[in-house]
C-alpha cells in the first residue's frame, strides 16, 4: 500500500488538500494440487490493482462565506468472490465438501470459471456556506458516476454448470438545502429540503445454465426452458424530502427535540432481454416493465434529554424511519419489495466520572419493523430459482448496549462494550424454505413454504457481542511507543429467514505496536489482524445448484507500515 497526502495553502483565503493511494497485487495463501488436471483452484480475493485519488479545494470568500469542493476517483480490479460449498452440504448438491481433493485451505475453490470484478468511478461534491447572523445557509450538491463488471461461478464445482457475468453502470445526483439557526438562545432549529436522483442497472446481464454431472447416481438438471438468460434492466429512483427539526431547552438542563420529515419517492424499472432454451431457440423473456413504485412517508423524531449534573445525562426518544422499496433488477420477473418501516424507542444514560477519566454509557432499545426486507431464495412464478429481496410481515429487536472507557493513568486507556439483543420475526406467513433435494430428484436445492417464520431469527442478527481494547502510549526512544490490543466476540447469526445457513460465533483479535518520533511525523507500525485465524463467511448464496459461501474475510495477516506526514 502506498499512500501520499499533501495540504497546501494556495493563497491566504484558499487551501488545497490531496491524497493518492495505490494497492499492489496481493493474495491470501494458495496451495496447488498437483496431478489434478480436471480440478481448478481459483485464487480467493486476489487484488490486481486499486488506485484511489482524492482532493479538496477550500475557498474562503470572506468571514461569512465559503465553498468546499471535494472530488474522488477509484479504479479497482480483483478476483471477486470465489465460492465454495457451505460446510456440511450434502453430496446431492452440485457443490459439497469433498467434491475435489482438499488442499486444507478454505480460500481454495474448485470452481470451473474464475471470478472477476471491476469498478471504475468517482464523484464530486460542493458545500457552500453563508452566515446571515441569525442563521446559516448551507447548500450541498453531489454527483457520482461509476461503471462496473463482474463474472461469477455460481455452482462451486469443477464443471461449468452455472455462470453469471454482467456489465453495468450507475449515476447519482443529490441536492440538499439547509437553513441552520445560530447557537444562541434556548431554541435551535434546522429546516431544509433534500432531493435525490439515482439510476443503476445492467447493460448486459447473462446467466448460463447447463445440466450437471452425475451426483451419487443422479444428474442435476435445470428447467429445459432456461438454458441461457440475458437481460438489460435499469432501476431509477427520484425522491424529494422537506424536513425540519428543533431543540428547545425548556428549563436549564432539560431539552426537548422534535423533528418531522415528509418523503416522496418514485421508482421505475425498465429493460428487456431474451431467453434461450435447451434447443437453442430464442424467446422473449416473460416479464413486462412493472408499474412504478411510489412511496409517500411521514417520519419523525421525538426526544427529551435531562441533565442530572454536569457529568450525568438521561434521555428517551421515539422515532419512525423507513427504508426504500425497490425492484430485483437481476431477477425482474420476481415481485418488487415494499418499503420497510421502523419504529424505534430508546432510553439511556450518558455519564462521566473521576474528572472525566471514566465514561459509562448504557442504552435500552426496542425496534418494531413492518414489511421488513429480507434476502431469500425463492422460485418466482414462471422463473428460475434465484436469490432476491422480499418482505416479511413484521419483526422486532430489543436489547441493551453498554459502553465503558477508563483512562487508568496517563497513557493507558481501557475500553469495553456489551450488546445483548433479541431479534425475531413476529409474523412472516408463507416464508420461503430451502430444502436439499435427493439424488433421485436431480440434486440441488428446491423451495417450499414455511407456514410462518414467527420466532425465527432475523438474518444477520446476532444475539450478543463483546468488545474490549487496551491502548498504551508512552515516551520511548526519543519519541513515542504505542501498543494496542483489540478483541471482539461476535455471536452466531443466520443468513436467511428460514435459519438454515449459519455463521458460527467467532472472536476477532487484533494487535499492533507503533514507534514514532516526538511530532508523530514519522512512524513504524507492526500489526497482526485475525490473530486466531477465525473462519468467517463474507457472503452466502443459496441457488438451485446448492448452498455456497465465500471466505472473503482475511486470515491471520501481519503488516508492516511506514508512515510519514508532511
Amino acid at each position: 500500500l502506498n499512500n501520499a497526502m499533501s495540504n497546501t495553502p494556495i493563497s491566504p483565503d484558499h487551501q488545497r488538500q490531496g491524497s493518492v493511494q495505490t494497492w499492489v497485487t496481493s493474495q491470501w495463501k494458495l496451495l496447488p494440487t498437483p496431478g489434478q488436471l480436471s480440478m481448478k483452484i481459483n485464487k480467493e480475493n486476489k487484488l490486481d490493482h486499486a488506485y484511489s485519488l482524492r482532493g479538496k479545494l477550500l475557498f474562503q470568500m470572506n468571514d461569512a462565506t465559503s465553498l468546499l469542493i471535494v472530488g474522488d476517483y477509484l479504479n479497482r480490479e480483483d478476483n471477486g468472490a470465489t465460492f465454495a460449498p457451505y460446510p456440511g452440504s450434502p453430496k446431492t448438491t452440485i457443490a459439497y465438501q469433498g467434491i475435489g481433493p482438499s488442499s486444507g485451505n478454505r480460500y481454495d475453490s474448485y470452481s470451473g470459471t474464475a471470478g472477476r470484478t471491476v469498478f471504475k468511478g468517482g464523484g464530486i461534491a460542493a458545500t457552500f456556506r453563508s452566515d446571515f447572523g441569525f442563521a446559516e445557509l448551507v447548500s450541498i450538491s453531489a454527483y457520482r458516476k461509476f461503471d462496473f463488471a463482474f463474472r461469477y461461478d455460481l455452482d462451486g464445482a469443477p464443471s461449468v454448470i452455472v455462470d453469471s457475468d454482467a456489465v453495468g453502470n450507475g449515476r447519482m445526483y443529490s441536492q440538499e438545502l439547509q437553513l441552520v439557526s445560530d447557537d444562541s438562545g434556548p431554541l435551535k432549529w434546522v429546516t431544509g429540503v433534500y432531493y435525490f436522483n439515482y439510476r443503476q442497472g445492467y447493460d448486459y446481464f447473462n446467466r448460463d445454465f447447463r445440466n450437471g454431472p452425475a451426483i451419487n447416481g443422479g444428474t442435476y438438471r435445470f428447467n429445459a426452458l432456461n438454458r441461457n438468460a440475458t437481460l438489460d434492466t435499469f432501476e431509477k429512483s427520484e425522491s424529494i424530502a422537506p424536513f425540519a427539526q428543533a431543540d428547545f431547552e425548556v428549563v436549564q438542563g432539560t431539552t426537548i427535540t422534535a423533528g418531522l420529515r415528509y418523503t416522496y419517492e418514485k421508482r421505475t424499472l425498465t429493460g428487456g432481454g431474451q431467453r434461450t432454451n435447451g434447443a437453442g431457440v430464442v424467446a422473449a423473456r416473460t416479464f413486462n416493465n412493472p408499474p412504478a413504485l411510489v412511496a409517500k412517508k411521514v417520519t419523525w423524531r421525538l426526544a427529551i434529554n435531562q441533565k442530572l449534573s454536569d457529568d450525568v445525562m438521561i434521555f428517551a426518544s421515539n422515532s419512525r424511519g423507513f427504508k426504500s422499496g425497490g425492484f430485483n433488477i437481476s431477477n425482474p420477473g420476481s415481485v418488487s419489495y415494499l418499503p420497510e418501516q421502523l419504529d424505534d424507542w430508546e432510553i439511556g444514560l450518558k455519564s462521566q466520572f473521576w474528572n472525566r477519566r471514566i465514561t459509562f454509557n448504557a442504552t435500552g432499545f426496542y425496534y418494531k419493523y413492518k414489511n421488513v426486507q429480507v434476502s431469500q431464495f425463492i422460485t418466482p412464478p414462471g422463473g428460475t430459482p434465484a436469490q432476491i429481496v422480499t418482505n416479511g410481515a413484521g419483526a422486532k429487536i430489543y436489547g441493551v448496549d453498554i459502553d465503558l472507557s477508563a483512562r487508568v493513568f496517563n497513557g493507558l486507556t481501557l475500553t469495553g462494550g456489551l450488546s445483548l439483543i433479541h431479534p425475531e420475526f413476529t409474523d412472516y406467513p408463507n416464508a420461503p424454505l430451502t430444502i436439499d433435494k435427493t439424488a433421485a430428484a436431480g440434486g440441488g436445492i428446491t423451495t417450499a413454504i414455511l407456514p410462518n417464520a414467527k420466532g425465527k431469527r432475523l438474518p444477520y442478527a446476532r444475539k450478543y457481542g463483546l468488545t474490549g481494547a487496551v491502548d498504551y502510549v508512552t515516551p520511548a526512544f526519543g519519541g513515542n511507543l504505542g501498543v494496542n490490543i483489540t478483541a471482539t466476540q461476535n455471536g452466531d447469526y443466520y443468513f436467511e429467514a428460514d435459519n438454515t445457513t449459519r455463521q458460527p460465533s467467532y472472536t476477532m483479535l487484533n494487535a499492533s505496536i507503533k514507534v514514532s518520533n516526538a511530532s508523530d511525523s514519522l512512524s513504524l507500525r507492526l500489526g497482526v489482524s485475525n490473530l486466531l485465524d477465525e473462519e468467517i463467511f463474507a457472503r452466502n448464496v443459496t441457488l438451485a445448484s446448492g448452498r455456497l459461501v465465500s471466505y472473503g474475510v482475511a486470515p491471520r495477516e501481519y503488516t508492516l507500515t511506514l508512515g510519514a506526514k508532511f
